[in-house]
């Protein structure tokens, strides 16, 4: 239960109380933000008031950041979420304020196609869930599956308690996870319209980072009120400090304009084309980049294979996008437009600007043209490069 001491520490991290009621933990919440719809999933925002609730359930602080995690969560085999347990952390910084971006969090992972369907979308999933998890040296070996035999790789360099749970939008809390074969029969992995309902301020307000796992199709701006809403909403989580991560055809969506800002803001890209399943490629770290918190773990020359997209626009021109890393290796389609480059972007992030009074807040957004496969999903570089991107959308890797 939130405590009129926890509430006053939280309006210091924001430095812009407002009267609004913020009852979620482990999320962002827009309440008291003056932001107003334009109907075409644009904001105009105004001076944002908002801030992060970390988790309630208690436990001591800790200030430093690459330590073990004294506790964690387990992974739940059923339900429409995975369960992540243990005592938050509540890392304070010098001036004694405490880290909004800190503790176990949570994920709310988006699905939905109405293009093409991807059958990695479960496995997508699993990985996410199981990368919650694995937040010691003990719990990410314990990560063992299809494809992955030597289990994940613990990263010391993320603050404490860096656990997560996931939920899939569109899933009820109690429906059973689909695993990366789509079993169990009726398993749930939120290919259903119903899932964009769960982007509103409210529900959204739980959650530090939404996942998009190869949707397609113009989701949300062909849903009427509920898909403006949603564009909405999302617009602003991002702003309020959010974090996004993405996969593969999270750029073969929304590809009409109806949505600019996750387009225009978030991505920066739109899917034209794409070499065949399993064409083999080297994915080059950016010399420059070399020391980014998400290519840490990463082999500099990664020789790998995927469906690999490429781009309306060139990325790299973008000064508001960082290409962490290009490909090097298949021939872009000819379809494909003239980059002014050999190598094409595979993964880029973008940092926004804090909104809030402090300076705290800071949305993240990470994209990848990886993912087409099943097989990457137990791919080891691909998996560390998905949990860094999570932990560096949500301040947890720095």
């Amino acid at each position: 239960m939130r405590t009129e001491t926890t509430w006053l520490l939280v309006c210091l991290a924001i430095a812009a109380c407002s009267d609004g009621s913020v009852t979620q933990d482990a999320g962002i919440s827009s309440t008291g933000s003056s932001s107003s719809s334009s109907g075409n999933g644009t904001v105009d925002t105004g001076s944002s008031s908002s801030g992060m609730v970390t988790p309630s359930s208690g436990g001591s602080s800790s200030s430093s950041s690459g330590g073990s995690s004294s506790s964690g969560g387990s992974s739940s085999s059923s339900g429409g979420s995975s369960s992540s347990s243990g005592s938050s952390s509540s890392s304070s910084s010098g001036s004694g304020v405490p880290d909004p971006y800190s503790g176990p969090f949570h994920v709310l992972v988006f699905s939905w196609t109405t293009g093409f369907h991807h059958d990695s979308i479960p496995a997508d999933q699993q990985m996410l869930r199981e990368l919650g998890q694995c937040f010691d040296a003990a719990s990410c070996a314990k990560n063992v599956g299809t494809g992955h035999p030597q289990g994940d790789t613990f990263i010391s360099a993320a603050k404490p308690n860096s656990s997560f749970d996931v939920h899939v939008a569109g899933c009820a809390e109690n429906a059973t996870s689909c695993t990366s074969d789509n079993t169990p029969a009726g398993c749930c992995e939120g290919n259903v319209a119903a899932s964009i309902a769960d982007f509103t301020d409210a529900n959204l307000a739980k959650y530090q980072l939404i996942f998009f796992a190869n949707p397609t199709g113009t989701d949300f701006s062909s849903a009427g009120a509920v898909g403006q809403t949603g564009m909405a909403a999302i617009q602003k989580f991002i702003l309020a400090g959010g974090g996004y991560a993405g996969t593969h055809s999270a750029t073969d969506f929304e590809q009409g304009g109806g949505f600019p800002f996750y387009e225009q803001e978030m991505t920066g890209g739109r899917f034209v084309n794409h070499n065949g399943d399993g064409t083999a490629g080297t994915v080059i770290i950016a010399p420059n980049f070399s020391t980014h918190p998400i290519v840490q773990g990463i082999p500099a020359n990664w020789a790998t294979q995927d469906e690999w997209y490429c781009q309306t626009v060139n990325i790299e021109s973008n000064p508001k996008f960082s290409v962490l890393a290009t490909l090097t290796g298949p021939t872009q389609p000819s379809s494909c437009p003239v980059m002014g480059q050999v190598q094409r972007p595979v993964f880029w992030v973008r940092e926004f600007p804090a909104m809030d009074g402090a300076g705290v807040m800071k949305g993240r957004t990470f994209y990848t043209i990886q993912g087409h496969n099943i097989a990457r999903y137990g791919e080891k570089p691909f998996r560390r490069l998905i949990h860094n991107a999570i932990l560096w959308a949500t301040h947890r890797l720095e």
